[in-house]
């Protein structure tokens, strides 16, 4: 609770934290405000079953939260109340895990109140022999927060481009009204030879707002001294009047020089293919294409050296550039992480680990400076 961009409210509560681990379980209990914003909360989890041979673990939890939002500069609502519970089932090489939370808008003394809403996230996972199957469902309702990054149930990229698409759709298609899922598949031959696919979807419970994803990626390697990756994706999005299809084609090379040094190579293409269902009787559809070019040397441990170059052709009023370059320097220097980078970068959606922030355009020199106490 109480998350606002990068802070993380619920370590900056004035207040109390009690704890109570046992051998039945944990428990803890919240209790706190900031600037204006009340907060307690009780969650219970017991410890872990195994049944008697060992191939069966289950554990589960419950909470309950309550907040109130103050008169000003918040989005929390005059009186919420979470109540939820989580369960989690170990057999064998399968684990299946799901949760469930119900958002109830009391409202303080009946003002504020509004209809409740609700989220709902289940997974499974089975590995057997080389093989690895995976799934995720979730189906929520008035469940846009500002403080919290629920599972997005899309695929989690290391692609520029791809993640740029995956931060517009999870803002066209927020949580207060999405059901989605996500599918993939993974093999592997040895310790360097890969193949994986996935599909996503996510639509609108009460819309016709949807978005699909069906994306293959490969990757090998000769002689342990050139590792190579190949991808593809297909996607579909459709936002009103506007449908979008996208083709991309994704590869990395990267070249172990020595012990010390590397290069690799990295391309992205997307074809384009925009429509509205306004103008299609008389106007063809939009195409356009973008792509990213990046080359980086790297000199194990402490320098990483990387040369991006983008370019679009799409013809956007909102952007005064076609082409951005920029060279960035990583330096690891004893527990500290220093990054230098020079030039211009496109501005646009970002996702690392689900979590997805706009930023935007950039141009001149950035230092950024990362230490660990």
């Amino acid at each position: 609770m109480f998350e606002e961009e990068e802070l993380n409210w619920d370590t900056r509560l004035d207040g109390a934290r009690a704890e109570l681990h046992g051998k039945v379980g944990d428990a803890t209990l919240l209790a706190g405000t900031n600037e204006g914003n009340r907060f307690r909360g009780l969650f219970l989890e017991p410890n872990t079953w195994s049944s008697s041979n060992g191939l069966i673990d289950a554990r589960a939890g419950v909470s309950f939260v309550e907040a109130w939002g103050a008169e000003r500069n918040t989005d929390i609502g005059p009186r919420e109340q979470h109540a939820g519970a989580l369960g989690e089932v170990v057999v064998g090489p399968a684990t299946f895990y799901g949760e469930y939370v119900e958002r109830d808008f009391v409202g303080k003394d009946g003002v504020g109140a509004a209809s409740p809403g609700h989220g709902t996230f289940a997974s499974g996972e089975v590995s057997l022999e080389g093989f690895s199957f995976a799934a995720e469902f979730r189906e929520m309702l008035r469940f846009e927060h500002n403080y919290h990054d629920p599972p997005t149930t899309l695929r989690q990229h290391t692609w520029t481009l791809l993640n740029r698409v995956n931060g517009t759709v999870l803002s066209d298609i927020p949580d207060d009204d999405v059901q989605g899922g996500l599918f993939t598949a993974e093999y592997a031959v040895d310790a360097f030879t890969t193949f994986q696919a996935s599909w996503a979807r996510l639509i609108q419970d009460r819309g016709d707002d949807e978005f699909f994803e069906l994306f293959a990626e490969a990757k090998s390697n000769w002689q342990e001294q050139v590792f190579g990756t190949l991808a593809a994706a297909e996607s579909e999005l459709h936002i009103g009047n506007t449908f979008e299809e996208r083709i991309t084609k994704l590869g990395e090379a990267i070249f172990h020089l020595n012990e010390q040094n590397s290069a690799s190579f990295i391309v992205e293409w997307a074809d384009v293919q925009e429509s509205n269902a306004a103008t299609q009787a008389f106007e063809y559809p939009k195409e356009y294409r973008d792509r990213i070019f990046a080359l980086t040397w790297g000199r194990s441990p402490w320098l990483t050296v990387t040369a991006t170059v983008e370019d679009t052709t799409e013809d956007d009023p909102a952007e005064d550039k076609e082409r951005w370059f920029n060279v960035l320097a990583e330096l690891n220097l004893g527990g500290n992480d220093v990054s230098v980078s020079l030039g211009s970068e496109r501005g646009g959606w970002k996702c690392t680990g689900g979590v997805c922030f706009y930023e935007p355009e950039f141009e001149g020199l950035k230092v950024k400076w990362t230490g660990r106490f």
